[in-house]
């Protein structure tokens, strides 16, 4: 039911926020990219700091690009999921 206020209020409000195709993999890259960057941020200071290791910093791009890929696809199958409940 419409509050008091006016059934043009009532129109402009959306009554099931529904993702599309295109809104979903857009908010996925986006989860996928920022765990990404962080994850290489953290390992490559990490690596960096710890020389005595042996792991040369670069390593970290590869780990950043695996999290970026993990959540890309994880967050997808998640706002699918979602999306058709």
């Amino acid at each position: 039911m419409c509050p008091a206020v006016s059934k043009k209020f009532c129109d402009v409000l959306p009554r099931k926020v529904r993702l599309n195709s295109s809104s979903i993999i857009l908010r996925s890259l986006a989860i996928g990219a920022v765990a990404g960057l962080a994850v290489f941020g953290i390992f490559y200071g990490f690596f960096t700091s710890h020389r005595e290791l042996g792991l040369e910093p670069s390593g970290a791009r590869w780990i950043g690009i695996a999290v970026f890929f993990l959540g890309f696809i994880i967050s997808w199958i998640y706002y699918q999921m979602r999306a058709r409940r």
